[in-house]
């Protein structure tokens, strides 16, 4: 990644003073910005990655906990017990499946933002620097309203499914013995992930942005140190970019 900012930065030394920023230049630029979006995919795959198999043990055990705090509750006992996990083993499944889907929605809007960028990114010489900051700031703001949305539904379907899954093994009229803050306790889990694809967006555009203008500067001629100034400046970005955004797992709460 970082030897295909070199080499497009390189390009734009060899070409800039014979043609303007938004024509000759197009894909040597769209190449340099587009390495910024490639880095922004890997880790935001990574934390995707990280967020389905860290819910789907979290809802897991949740209602496990639910399951056997209540059951101990009741006095549930001997041949009981054992009847509460294999009924408790069989419902687990479904409780998958419903983190699946929420991650598939996630994925999707992830996807659909890194789409969009690159698209900004390919039109790059039909805009001027501030249509092309604007759309980059649109389209992060886009994916961060959207996958607060897909986090809202997702906690309330997975507390439903929560609760359907222990008032089904326990029975229904056990309702009272159920936390009233699960839901909070999901949310306040899975918000973790999400708060850290809405940063990692954040930061892909906001480095892509500051490249484009530093690149702009240059070949415009109004960037102290010229071309040779620039190019530092971008690997910097990129590096400060990389770096920031390649951070430990993040951890869930533990069920109680």
């Amino acid at each position: 990644m970082k030897c295909l900012v070199a080499f497009t930065v390189c390009l734009l030394i060899s070409s800039g003073c014979q043609a303007g920023f938004f024509d000759s230049l197009k894909e040597g630029i769209k190449g340099t910005l587009d390495a910024f979006v490639d880095a922004a995919k890997g880790s935001g795959l990574e934390l995707l990655a990280q967020f389905k198999q860290k819910t789907g043990t979290l809802v897991s055990q949740l209602a496990q906990s639910l399951i056997f705090n209540a059951a101990n509750a009741m006095n549930t006992a001997g041949s009981g017990s054992k009847r509460t996990a294999e009924a408790a083993a069989e419902k687990l499944n479904n409780l998958e499946a419903t983190v699946g889907k929420h991650m598939g929605i996630f994925q999707g809007v992830f996807n659909s933002l890194t789409d969009s960028l690159q698209s900004t990114i390919s039109k790059v010489a039909d805009l001027t620097l501030d249509q092309f900051n604007k759309k980059i700031d649109d389209t992060v703001k886009t994916h961060n309203l959207l996958t607060d949305i897909a986090m809202q539904a997702a906690t309330e379907d997975l507390k439903e499914k929560v609760l359907g899954t222990v008032h089904t093994v326990l029975g229904t009229q056990k309702r009272g013995l159920i936390p009233d803050a699960i839901k909070q306790h999901i949310m306040s889990a899975m918000s973790q992930h999400a708060e850290k694809l809405k940063q990692l967006m954040a930061g892909a555009g906001q480095a892509i942005q500051q490249a484009a203008t530093a690149i702009h500067e240059a070949v415009s001629g109004n960037k102290e140190g010229g071309i040779g100034a620039v190019k530092e400046h971008v690997m910097e970005l990129f590096q400060s970019f990389i770096q920031h955004h390649q951070q430990p797992a993040v951890q869930f709460p533990a069920t109680q």
